[in-house]
């Protein structure tokens, strides 16, 4: 009995010994760098878990762990530490500056490579990787979400549509755009409209959606006015400086022939539509009646209704004196339809001791979720920079891409004239059923179940603009390094953009005479 109990003591010391060294308790300390200066901001984490805390304005922090527990201690432009939790409650810590950011470059005017902590304005980096890895149709669509501060303004859903970008705190009175810097060369990324965007207009491309995203090799973004004093008054909105492939030095110089296929498929969808009601019909004063508006009677009191006239004449083989009256709840959904982006490249690379050449060639090709809108690429993009024996350096690239674009008219629609295939889309009667045929066999001209507007489907698909660009870009440069110090450097660029562009309107287009529209959804 007694070597019994005294088995029962000894367990119950041994579980209270095991509760002693897992009870948690409290580490504090210093962060500093390597000069004995503290680093308020750094992140002190404990390891596996999600408890963490940051240090304060003099470098001190307070965690609670377990003993043996692992603190991880992270900062920007610093190694991380990890360090094992022992008997003591305090815990200092110096933080080692990290050598790969120490050697950070950005490019920033004339090709100037500087690090951004000597730099007198805010630097932000996009490398190659982040650029293409949704294979993203745009080059500033590419850019969302990706740099704080820079906002990407998609103006509509067409394939192919121009998308303004703006930095935050380097805006003058006119708000515009910043300055697009290409391998030194300046591009424009104004939409160039020919029609009024109020009666007719389309989704027109800007002059950046030529530049193929395949062939970049980075984009720094010089933020605030300060960076104007690089590129001169053009600048005030900041500047985004892009590097080529081609016009890239940098790279493995040890690398030899290296070959690069890729390939992506996306996929995209209307976001979000409006929220209908499918309880009532056509109609006023829960009457019917074969207009727009949905204030007629509850689907549950009638039964039929008479054939919309204008569909019984052009099809009168397909329909009887009347039609079920029931609710379409996906009449507007299914005008969509699931858009595609097809996005394919291949590149050649070569990098040595003397220099480094790139030859991309892409092809883009993207269907829209609005149906019968198009978009397609195609780019090929060769450059080199080689070191001459004598101090020399040469160096040039050359680009040509042409697009196609295929896009609807998005005007306003609601007055004589003028050309809108969304005038009615979203607002349709509830008992509308725009899967039925929209074509008149023998005027080719639209049916729809009244008057005054266009079936979206026949507007996409016979009121047009149609855009082809070509775009060629050469740029030559040749450097001379007189010491480590003090360099020389001659450029000269090309850049010539052409544009073509057809808007077609069938001869049986409509145009809605009434100034407003109301519709119950």
């Amino acid at each position: 009995m007694k070597t019994k109990f005294s088995g029962i003591l000894t367990l119950l010391l041994a579980f209270v010994v095991h509760l002693s060294f897992a009870q948690e308790k409290t580490i504090s300390g210093t962060v500093n760098d390597g000069s004995g200066l503290p680093l308020p901001g750094t992140t002190v984490l404990v390891k596996g878990t999600t408890t963490g805390t940051s240090t304060d304005f003099d470098g001190k922090y307070s965690i609670t762990a377990n003993q043996g527990a692992t603190l991880v201690f992270s900062f920007v432009g610093y190694t991380t530490q990890e360090i094992t939790v022992g008997a003591a409650n305090t815990i200092n810590v110096t933080l080692k500056e990290d050598a790969a950011a120490l050697e950070e470059v950005v490019v920033t005017a004339f090709g100037i490579k500087r690090n951004p902590k000597n730099l007198g304005y805010a630097v932000s980096t996009v490398e190659s990787e982040e650029v293409i890895e949704n294979s993203e149709p745009d080059l500033v669509r590419s850019l969302t979400g990706k740099v704080p501060g820079v906002d990407v303004n998609f103006s509509t859903g067409v394939a192919g549509v121009s998308n303004r970008i703006q930095i935050r705190g380097a805006t003058n009175l006119g708000g515009g755009q910043p300055l697009i810097i290409v391998d030194g060369v300046a591009y424009d990324n104004t939409q160039i409209t020919t029609t009024s965007q109020t009666t007719g207009g389309g989704g027109y491309e800007s002059g950046i959606s030529s530049l193929d995203p395949n062939s970049i090799e980075s984009i720094n973004i010089l933020k605030s006015t300060a960076a104007a004093a690089l590129y001169g008054s053009r600048a005030s909105n900041g500047v985004i400086v892009i590097t080529t492939k081609g016009g890239s030095a940098s790279g493995n110089t040890n690398r030899k022939l290296d070959i690069s296929i890729n390939s992506g498929t996306y996929f995209e969808e209307i976001a979000n539509l409006p929220e209908y009601q499918n309880k009532y019909g056509n109609g006023v004063n829960y009457s019917y009646v074969n207009a727009n508006g949905s204030w007629g009677p509850a689907f549950d009191t009638l039964e039929t209704i008479p054939t919309w006239p204008n569909l019984l004449n052009a099809f009168p083989d397909q329909f009887g004196p009347t039609v079920p009256y029931e609710a379409k709840p996906n009449n507007v959904k299914d005008l969509f339809r699931t858009g595609v982006v097809l996005d394919n490249s291949i590149s050649a690379s070569y990098g040595g001791d003397k220099g480094s050449f790139n030859v991309t060639l892409s092809d883009l090709q993207q269907e829209g979720y609005i149906p019968f809108n198009t978009y397609d690429r195609t780019s090929i993009s060769v450059g080199g920079t080689f070191k001459l024996s004598n101090n020399f350096t040469v160096g040039g690239n050359m680009s040509y891409s042409h697009t196609d674009q295929v896009g609807p008219f998005l005007g306003n629609n609601q007055f004589a004239g003028s050309a809108g295939s969304f005038a009615r889309a979203l607002w349709l009667g509830r008992t509308w059923d725009l899967n039925l045929p929209y074509t008149d066999p023998v005027t080719g001209g639209s049916v729809t179940p009244n008057n005054g507007w266009d079936h979206p489907l026949w507007a996409w698909e016979n009121d047009q603009i149609i855009t082809a660009t070509h775009r060629t870009v050469a740029n030559y440069n040749m450097s001379y390094e007189f010491n480590d110090n003090i360099s020389a450097l001659f450029r000269i660029g090309l850049n010539k953009y052409d544009l073509e562009r057809k808007q077609i309107r069938h001869q049986c287009f409509k145009s809605i005479f009434n100034r407003w529209w109301f519709a119950s959804i």
